[in-house]
């Protein structure tokens, strides 16, 4: 139904979609994806062309959401103070406002992303200030890309020829959160770095992003007890392999 009203509205048969009103569940149907650092190199570094390449490091390495990378504008980023501000979201080529007021703080930029930024903008044909960063060149620069078929043509297919999985620009959102808490980074600052209204949904993240970190400190917790039974337990408590050359019937 949402997509036969999105249709309805692009022919102006209307003018809203009821649907987007309609409460659902808040309960997450599926684990989010998430890319190993080794993984998100070899796609970056390894794989990818300028265009793709810059648009994935920038995602990831700032949490940006896939309606504020679609719409950041070269004024929005100062590259002297090294700071990233989003001020808009474009979703369907019309642009709104960022999803909450903590969305509009500033992010901070490595001087990898910089650089990156501007060889991209020595290479772009639309790189004034008022110019998106990632404007379409189909459009003369008039709109950016449609980041969905950015990801569904362009990103998925060389990620999957290389067997890495990747759902949509949010698996980079959750890859960047999940190595933040594995980099033991204080919550309060992840936040601020995720840009989250509330705390609360920062630690629901963290809890999320930390199933790893709790598989491997369980294995660790066994493995740690049977070295235990290996150093203390009398030899006939301890499970012994028997080489079968030689050994009588009914051993």
């Amino acid at each position: 139904m949402h997509l036969l009203y999105e249709h309805a509205i692009r022919y102006e048969w209307t003018d809203r979609n009821p649907i987007t009103s309609v409460r659902q569940s808040g309960v997450r149907q599926a684990t989010p994806i998430r890319l190993s650092v080794d993984q998100l190199s070899q796609l970056i570094y390894g794989e990818l062309k300028q265009r793709e390449r810059v648009m994935v490091l920038l995602d990831f390495g700032t949490g940006l959401r896939r309606g504020e990378l679609s719409g950041v504008r070269w004024e929005d980023i100062c590259f002297d103070d090294k700071v990233l501000i989003p001020k808009r979201s474009i979703v369907k080529q019309r642009i709104g406002k960022v999803k909450t007021e903590a969305s509009k703080k500033s992010i901070p930029l490595d001087d990898v992303l910089i650089e990156e930024l501007l060889a991209w903008r020595r290479e772009t044909p639309y790189a004034q200030d008022s110019d998106y960063v990632f404007a379409s060149t189909k459009m003369r620069g008039k709109q950016p890309y449609w980041m969905s078929r950015i990801m569904q043509h362009h990103i998925k297919p060389v990620a999957a020829k290389t067997g890495i999985e990747i759902k949509g620009w949010h698996t980079l959102r959750h890859s960047y959160t999940t190595l933040l808490r594995q980099n033991n980074n204080n919550p309060k600052v992840v936040q601020g770095l995720l840009r989250h209204a509330s705390y609360s949904i920062t630690m629901n993240v963290y809890d999320e992003a930390m199933s790893e970190e709790k598989r491997n400190a369980h294995r660790g917790v066994i493995q740690q007890l049977n070295r235990s039974v290996t150093r203390s337990a009398p030899k006939t408590a301890i499970p012994q392999v028997i080489d079968k050359v030689g050994v009588p019937d009914g051993i």
